[in-house]
């Protein structure tokens, strides 16, 4: 199963208003991001946890490698001994 969310983009058509366009945005899916933060934390786990490589929670997550490299960083971070 898998969920698809396609944002909207707004755009503006008064002049005086400073920004041109926007895009529809969620807790979950933030404003420039394309996934959704649970994937990304499934992502950063399967890395971790998981003691899966990059590559290859990406492969399973239908990801690619830059996105797990970025998710999997919290992760590792919050588990190191302080």
């Amino acid at each position: 199963m898998g969920i698809r969310w396609r944002k909207a983009r707004w755009h503006y058509t008064e002049v005086a208003c400073p920004r041109d366009s926007l895009t529809e945005s969620i807790r979950q899916v933030p404003a420039r991001m394309r996934t959704t933060k649970a994937l990304r934390r499934a992502a950063g786990a399967a890395v971790c946890d998981g003691s899966r490589t990059v590559v290859q929670a990406g492969r399973d997550l239908h990801l690619p490698w830059p996105i797990v490299q970025n998710a999997a960083h919290p992760e590792r971070t919050a588990k190191l001994p302080r």
